[in-house]
């Protein structure tokens, strides 16, 4: 197993800055880009579990509350980075 490669940590970097421009500024669009698109995708937070990239998408469109804690595990389909998990307290 590789460990600790430049390049990777270079793409996640930029995914994770990206992620968080895109929560402060309501950006919708961004966040639908970032998280996975597939039925397996998870997130929990406060007050709701959504179960589906669709379900994730519903909410943060209708989200104005953007501050907080959270913790994203990536993955790296071929085409690009996508947050599969998603923890917010």
């Amino acid at each position: 197993m590789k460990v600790n490669i430049t390049e990777t940590g270079e793409e996640v970097t930029t995914s994770f800055d990206d992620d968080a421009a895109a929560l402060m500024g309501s950006d919708g669009s961004a966040l639908d880009r970032l998280f996975w698109t597939s039925t397996q995708i998870i997130r929990f937070g406060a007050a709701q579990k959504l179960l589906s990239g669709a379900q994730i998408a519903e909410f943060t469109r209708a989200s104005t509350h953007r501050i907080g804690r959270q913790s994203h595990p990536w993955a790296h389909p071929p085409d690009r980075r996508n947050i599969v998990a998603s923890l917010c307290p």
